[in-house]
């Protein structure tokens, strides 16, 4: 901290507000950017596959035929898994979510016990703010798999 005439100088209230933003997004990756970390690590992989099909990866877009490596490489993981059996086989269907996080804030008005001057229990009542967190998940996308390779895309609109 430094000091001026005797009173403690302050940073501008600009150059810290981007210090905490950098070091809030220190990891933040887009979506381009994990996309690519992906093919960089799975590089002989994704060498294998057609000039087409490393094209559509690139840009992480999906087609019928995909096997589940290439789905991988353009979309990620998905959020679960769900084994499917029906009269023509067996089939796995893949979830890709989003996730929203609410915060919602509330006054609650609380009773407090204290000890007046006399020695008397003494009931106030104080308001407290309570921030009640959650989060919600949408399906965004549900892809299935059958024989080893996409069968079918499921785009959900919101």
């Amino acid at each position: 901290m430094a000091y001026h005439n005797g009173m403690m100088a302050r940073a501008p209230t600009h150059f810290l507000g981007l210090i905490c933003g950098m070091a809030l997004c220190h990891g933040c990756l887009s979506g381009t950017q994990m996309r690519a970390r992906r093919i960089e690590a799975e590089r002989p992989l994704f060498e294998s596959f057609s000039t087409n099909v490393q094209a559509a990866v690139v840009s992480g877009e999906l087609a019928i035929g995909f096997t589940p490596a290439m789905t991988r490489l353009a979309w990620g993981a998905p959020r679960r898994v769900i084994q499917r059996t029906t009269e023509t086989g067996q089939a796995e269907v893949w979830e890709y979510v989003t996730v929203q996080h609410h915060t919602a804030t509330d006054r609650v008005t609380v009773p407090v016990t204290v000890h007046a001057k006399d020695g008397r229990r003494v009931t106030r009542y104080s308001d407290v703010w309570l921030n009640r967190d959650s989060r919600s998940e949408h399906v965004v996308a549900r892809l299935e798999f059958r024989d080893g390779h996409l069968a079918v895309i499921d785009r959900v609109e919101r």
